[in-house]
């Protein structure tokens, strides 16, 4: 008998001449729960996260955190700097040569810290395209570029989403110069898996 499995229970199974399939079906149910019971007080990693509720059982982590690692604020910064550095050729979704060091930098962080996601958001200025519609279309394409780069340095696909705003969320005024150049870009943001 499986000791799941309490006493009352047993003893209706055998004064009511319950098939025993049905009694093999309740043990296997009995011996699932024993298993699940078991792995709930596990922590592998020691982190103090139970193994249940940690999204990182196999890395040490804050419990704050799910079990995983936090992100240093600085290499938050790093990726949010990153990304504004990224350069696209004018009213194009290339990425202009000067930028695959500051990509390849961003890869080498979602490499190392697995348990994160990146969200690529693609913008424009407003003189980048002929209507709303093409606009969107290129900043899709810009972050689309970007997250096709991060995946032939080994992030994968799974971890990576790509969107484009056209010129619906400018950081700078669109009547300067330099102001459009801001405009022209894509965001990353770590998301917690």
């Amino acid at each position: 008998w499986n000791p799941f499995i309490s006493d009352y229970y047993k003893q209706q199974l055998i004064t009511n001449n319950i098939p025993r399939g049905f009694y093999e079906s309740l043990s296997q149910h009995a011996d699932n729960l024993q298993a699940e019971t078991e792995n709930s007080n596990t922590d592998r990693d020691g982190d103090g996260v139970m193994d249940v509720d940690d999204k990182c059982p196999d890395v040490s982590g804050r419990a704050s955190n799910k079990g995983c690692p936090v992100v240093k604020d600085e290499v938050k910064n790093r990726i949010v700097f990153s990304s504004r550095s990224i350069q696209f050729e004018t009213g194009k979704s290339i990425i202009k040569p000067v930028s695959y060091k500051i990509l390849d930098e961003v890869a080498s962080i979602l490499n190392q810290y697995q348990y994160y996601n990146l969200d690529i958001d693609g913008h424009t200025d407003n003189t980048e395209a002929y209507n709303a519609d093409a606009a969107q279309s290129l900043s899709q394409s810009r972050s689309i570029n970007a997250m096709e780069y991060l995946i032939n340095k080994g992030v994968t696909t799974d971890r990576l989403t790509a969107f484009g705003y056209g010129a619906t969320k400018p950081i700078a005024d669109n009547k300067t110069a330099a102001g459009r150049a801001q405009n022209r870009r894509v965001e990353f943001n770590l998301i917690f898996k």
